[in-house]
């Protein structure tokens, strides 16, 4: 399954806002990018979790 059927799947199952799936996304995209690193967030992307 690609990333974006994955997130859709997320969203409904999860009940999750957009703006979290495309968080989501960002940290996905970063950790393919870099994945012998560790991923950290920003406040303000700790905040679209809550």
């Amino acid at each position: 399954m690609d990333l974006e059927k994955s997130t859709e799947s997320w969203m409904e199952y999860y009940d999750m806002m957009q703006k979290q799936c495309d968080l989501l996304k960002i940290i996905f995209n970063r950790k393919e990018m870099h994945s012998n690193q560790v991923v950290k967030l920003t406040k303000n992307e700790i905040e679209v979790i809550w």
